[in-house]
């Protein structure tokens, strides 16, 4: 499965989560996280940007 959205028009994030529970998390195409977690639930951070564009991306899953 695979999700794409974006953050304030500049950052394209993707998500990729497989079967096997792998998941990717990408930037604009460049990954930025990558796991493996056979739970569907639970809380993912990572940054964005640079510098003074520096925003922290938490991405929290429930199911």
């Amino acid at each position: 499965m695979k999700i794409t959205f974006q953050i304030m028009e500049k950052y394209e994030v993707e998500v990729y989560w497989s079967l096997l529970g792998l998941e990717i998390y990408s930037v604009n195409g460049r990954e930025v996280l990558r796991r493996r977690n056979f739970s569907s639930r639970g809380s993912r951070k990572f940054t964005v940007g640079e510098g003074d564009q520096r925003h922290e991306v938490e991405i929290k899953a429930r199911r």
